[in-house]
Formats: C-alpha cells, structure tokens, sequence
C-alpha cells in the first residue's frame, strides 16, 4: 500500500484515500461488489465483501472504501475464490481475487447510503464499483445486553416463503416492527424494514420464561393443507382474570390479543385447540347459556387466534363437580364424522369420554351443506351432571376453510 505524509497529504488521504494521488482509472480492471447488495437493508454486524480481477493483477495495493463519498477506510484483496477464477483463469493471481471483513452497518444513520470500492492492480491503476443500500437500527449501534432482546411480547407470522414478520417485539425498552428474510448473498435471514411498533409504546413488563405462539396467517384458506386439517392438541380451561395487557386462563395459558368484537369476562369458559400446522386457536364457550343459542349469530362458539404464552400442559381434563367455589371446567369431546345423509351424521369420538355412544345423540342431525365424511368436530358438554351432549358443536376442519359453516344446530 501507498503511504502518505505530511498534513496536507493527510487532508487529501481522507478524501481520495491513501492509494489515489498518482492513479488513472483503468476499465480493465473488474470489480464487483457482493455486499451490501444493490437496493437491499443492512442492520447490525453483516459483511462487506466482493472480488476484483486485472490483466496485470492484483495485491500490491489494499482497497479503498468510501461511504457516501467520503474515504472510510482500506482493506486488503486476496480471499481464496475458486468461483472467479474459473471465469477468469487468464487473470494472474484471480483466484486470489476476494475481499472481505465484517462490517457493523449499525454505525451508520439510518437510511439510504452508497459504498463505492477502489481496486488498485499492480501496475497501479485502478477501477471502481458501488452499491447504494439502507441501513436500518433500532436504538443503539451495539446491544450488550441480551436482556434488552425480548421476542416474546411479539407476534410471529409467516409473510411469504422466505419471509417471517415479527410485531411488537421489545428491543432496548421499544416496540418494534421487522422482518426476517431469507438473504441469498449471506445464505442466512437477516433483518429488514425496521419500524416502530404500531402502538408506539415503550415495554415496561418484567421478563420471564415465556414462550411465543407462532400464529400462521393463512388462518382460513381455500385449500388448507393437510396440516392443517388435523388437531394435534386441544384442552379446557376457563378464565382467571383479565387485565388491559390479557387474559389469563386457568392453566397458565396467557392471551395477550384479543378480538375487538370478543370480550373476555372471568369465569369464561375457554377450549385450546392446536392444529397439525402450528397454529392455535381459543373458542369461547358460554355453556351458561347453552339452551338460549342466538341462530343470528354464523356459530355460538366464538373463536380467535391464539397469540401469547399456551399452557404447558394442553390436554382434556375432568370436571370437578366437588368443589362449589371454583367454576366448572367445560367439557367436550373431539369427534370424525364418519358418515353423512340428509338426516343423519355418525361420529366417532376421538378422545374417550366414559361409556356414552356419540351415534345416539347424533341421529336426525341436519347436514351442513359443507360438511364432509372425516371433517373432526368439538363437542361441548353442558354444565348437568349428567353430561348432556351440547347441540352446539363446531366443526373444526371447515373453520380452516375461507367458506363453510363451522358452526351448525338442529
């Protein structure tokens, strides 16, 4: 490398950088810049890197590299790439042609930039390339504490096949909107379109062991996957308490989301359901009314996505019909219908429920127009001692379909 002195050199060194006083521009020289890639986000420590070739070759002299046209620094050019060399093989030196080093774009304001390279062969000459990027932060340009990354009071969400949102996640005391992508230059996900949470606010909760409930967007779909037609988990429970930031449930279950048009009261029954596919949803039962069914409403079993922290334990539990003061878990079973008329629909249930025969207390059922042989069924039981089958059931394979009845009566 080319070494200056003097001040006045100095001055024009921070300029032009330390190898362009005696120089000329020379479009035989081929340089390519790999990262930041042109038009793409950048947060945090990532790579600067790229390869550059001469008919005269290269490595006598370091690079140069300016951010917004000002000289930031050198680095050195002679990375193994075997890939460049079978492109350029009457290069001298050209599988030594690669430049590399780790590069914290968080030093940057945020917003759009442009890096420009300067390769220097060994006759002295030089060529450039430049790539305009946006560098993207949430607070600090270092975060030392891990304490200060809190996914957990974020929602997770699947945007396309190399893309994964996240809402709400608290990062240095804010909340804040990003992206995962998939980055082919990097061959990682890398976070993108960093933006305050919509609700502006900041996170003053405590942490704690929680676990985040990856909800799928794709709730309704017209062909839902084969996933996402099974149930891999359901279980009972009822609510505890609710609170401005959630609702929490008996067994531990916490939801911090909820329906404008579903409300929560304590002492609200509530069934977990989990399908094949990951997501979970709640249904809320008011088994305290289950003889007064409003036919005005699609189905009296209200749902939603699930989003917050899920029991650990999610399985069918019994009633407890000792104790007064607590309220009755509700009952159900989940049931495949086997087999449908006009008239008729014929289920078996799927989690044991004591000796009850499921068929008597489904003959002369009206069909659901989309109801189909195998679709799987949650079935309530009232609050009676005796068990009584609910008549208000819903079908939980049509609730993944963008029509359908899920909920149907007599």
């Amino acid at each position: 490398m080319k070494k200056s002195r003097g001040s006045s050199l100095i001055f024009l060194c921070a300029l032009w950088g330390t190898n362009a006083l005696n120089a000329a521009q020379d479009d035989g020289i081929i340089v390519r810049i790999e990262e930041p890639a042109k038009e793409e986000s950048y947060t945090g420590i990532s790579n600067l890197r790229g390869w550059a070739v001469s008919p005269a070759g290269m490595g006598s002299y370091d690079l140069d590299v300016y951010i917004d046209d000002m000289f930031a620094f050198s680095m050195p050019i002679g990375g193994n790439r075997t890939d460049v060399a079978s492109v350029y093989p009457d290069y001298p030196s050209s599988e030594y042609s690669g430049f590399s080093m780790a590069f914290n774009y968080k030093n940057l304001q945020p917003g759009r930039h442009k890096i420009l390279v300067k390769a220097y062969d060994n006759d002295g000459n030089y060529n450039e390339a430049y790539s305009y990027f946006t560098a993207e932060r949430f607070v600090t340009t270092f975060i030392q504490n891990k304490q200060e990354v809190r996914l957990t009071t974020g929602r997770i969400s699947v945007v396309d096949d190399q893309t994964v949102a996240i809402e709400g996640a608290t990062l240095e005391g804010q909340r804040w909107d990003f992206n995962l992508k998939w980055d082919r230059a990097s061959q990682s996900l890398k976070i993108a379109q960093i933006s305050p949470a919509e609700d502006g606010s900041d996170d003053d909760s405590t942490t704690g062991d929680t676990k985040v409930i990856i909800d799928n967007p794709m709730v309704r779909a017209d062909n839902p996957t084969s996933q996402a037609r099974e149930i891999s988990r359901s279980c009972n429970t009822y609510v505890e308490s609710v609170a401005d930031d959630g609702v929490t449930f008996e067994n531990g279950a916490f939801l911090n989301w909820q329906r404008d048009d579903l409300w929560w009261d304590e002492g609200d029954s509530a069934f977990l359901i989990q399908y094949g596919d990951g997501l979970w949803i709640t249904l809320h039962y008011q088994n305290q009314t289950i003889t007064n069914i409003d036919l005005r409403k699609p189905w009296y079993i209200f749902w939603q996505e699930f989003r917050g922290t899920t029991a650990e334990n999610c399985a069918r539990r019994e009633q407890d019909l000792e104790d007064p003061l607590l309220p009755l878990l509700p009952d159900y079973t989940v049931a495949r219908i086997d087999s449908l008329s006009e008239e008729d629909m014929w289920v078996t249930p799927l989690i044991e429920y004591g000796d009850i025969d499921l068929g008597d207390y489904f003959y002369n059922r009206h069909q659901c127009r989309t109801w189909q042989q195998g679709d799987l069924l949650l079935i309530p039981v009232s609050e009676h001692p005796d068990n009584v089958w609910s008549t208000a059931f819903v079908n939980l394979t049509r609730l993944r379909y963008s029509s359908g009845e899920v909920f149907c009566r007599e």
